[in-house]
């Protein structure tokens, strides 16, 4: 669960074993009440065994500063 999502976004888990969770969303689209199309991607990388989170995401149109990585802890069993 991503806390806070006003968006309510949908990821694929794409692994998830006893080392670790990666999950990813895209979306392409124009999202209600906005005229312009939206085309990004997003990633999660949480490593189990410390809690390590690294949150990378990529949307075309906007400045590079807006796509660099997010790195983090994951709040465990929340």
């Amino acid at each position: 669960m991503i806390e806070d999502d006003p968006l309510q976004e949908s990821y694929r888990i794409l692994q998830n074993n006893e080392h670790a969770i990666i999950a990813t969303m895209a979306f392409a689209a124009i999202p209600p009440g906005h005229s312009k199309l939206s085309i990004l991607s997003r990633t999660f990388v949480i490593d189990k065994s410390t809690g390590e989170l690294l949150w990378s995401n990529l949307t075309l149109g906007e400045p590079d500063s807006m796509n660099k990585p997010v790195h983090g802890k994951c709040r465990v069993g929340h």
